[in-house]
């Protein structure tokens, strides 16, 4: 096998044992499978030569398209140029003679929607608002839009952090005038990605650096429709447009979704009770979301710039972060009256609870 590139964070003897392996087999033991696409699968594995567990992502090089082998590129050079303690650390891409391997830090404490039960709003905003909106707040700085915000992608480590994951659908926003390649100007990340048999071997008609030229479009919209900003979907029922649609302000109406959603206990656009399009239709062109009556001033005015339909006067990541619900400190009769936005039962069973009749939408 072929080293790509490795992190700071990846040990020294994990990184040796790689460039002594044969194959997979030879340095890790896989333990369990975690997901599987037609082109990629995920596994828990340990390392053989220090027995720690890491997640082993895989593609396959025969069934990815010219497309999805920049796509991997990229992923690889936005995920390695990331250190945050907030963001699942990257620790090595690799390769063989049939697949491309990532190497990632297994966070044992599964997905986020596993979490979403009993919150309360103060929960809400320490447990995960508060390290995902910091998270986001690194990558937008570093000039990448996640794309594929939610539960699934958000992961808890064993310290009950969470931590954003899969930058698989990641893509360049805007590029920074002094852009370069991942590893020509970020010293976390040693050996070179755009310089290796990587750039070659996987698309013979990439860059090499996984960076777009200044201007070209972000040629899909990507990511999970539910969680999709208006101005996504609206761009993608014209099927035109979605270059300046796709951005960092998506990121963060995903993350007012998942807010909602986890407040509420059910998805805020109702997609049990609607048909599917429908609901997608819905959310590209209603006016307004509208939020629950008993919630905090403050969270209720977090959730309407969070998720304000206009991506222009939508928040950013910075001005959520200077928030006032994020640094408010509650007197004890206030937190009293937030235990009442406790949910009761387990969230991912769908109940709605005090929430039956709540309507998420207005025209």
């Amino acid at each position: 096998m072929q080293l790509l590139c490795s992190s700071s964070a990846c040990p020294p003897e994990v990184a040796k044992a790689i460039e002594e392996a044969s194959c997979l087999s030879d340095a890790f033991e896989t333990r369990r499978p975690l997901a599987y696409h037609s082109d990629c699968y995920v596994s828990v594995a340990r390392c053989k030569c220090n027995g720690a567990e890491v997640v082993v992502k895989a593609y396959m090089r025969d069934q990815l398209s010219a497309g999805a082998r920049q796509q991997v590129q990229t992923e690889i050079d936005i995920h390695s140029s990331l250190q945050h303690p907030n963001i699942v650390q990257f620790l090595a891409a690799f390769e063989d003679y049939s697949k491309v391997y990532l190497l990632i830090e297994y966070a044992t404490g599964g997905d986020l929607r596993k979490h979403f039960s009993n919150l309360t709003e103060l929960r809400i905003r320490d447990f995960f608002i508060a390290p995902v909106l910091h998270a986001l707040n690194a990558l937008h700085n570093k000039g990448f839009s996640h794309r594929d915000l939610k539960p699934e992608n958000c992961l808890v480590d064993k310290e009950e952090k969470v931590k954003l994951a899969d930058f698989g659908l990641a893509q360049p926003t805007h590029l920074p005038e002094d852009a370069c390649c991942v590893t020509d100007c970020d010293s976390a990340c040693t050996g070179s990605v755009g310089g290796s048999s990587m750039s070659r071997s996987m698309d013979s008609d990439c860059s090499g650096s996984g960076y777009r030229t200044p201007g070209a479009p972000i040629c899909n919209a990507g990511g999970t429709p539910l969680y999709a900003a208006p101005e996504v979907l609206k761009a993608m029922f014209r099927n035109h447009g979605m270059q300046n649609a796709v951005g960092p302000k998506n990121d963060v109406w995903a993350l007012g979704v998942m807010a909602l959603e986890a407040v509420t206990g059910c998805h805020p656009f109702s997609p049990d009770h609607y048909h599917y399009e429908n609901v997608l239709y819905s959310i590209a062109h209603c006016n307004k979301v509208n939020l629950p009556s008993n919630l905090s001033p403050e969270f209720t005015d977090f959730l309407e710039q969070a998720l304000h339909r206009d991506p222009l006067q939508r928040a950013s990541t910075a001005e959520l972060l200077a928030h006032t619900w994020l640094s408010k400190h509650y007197s004890d009769a206030e937190l009293v009256s937030l235990g009442a936005c406790q949910l009761k039962g387990n969230a991912l069973q769908g109940g709605r609870d005090d929430y039956a009749s709540f309507d998420s939408w207005e025209y």
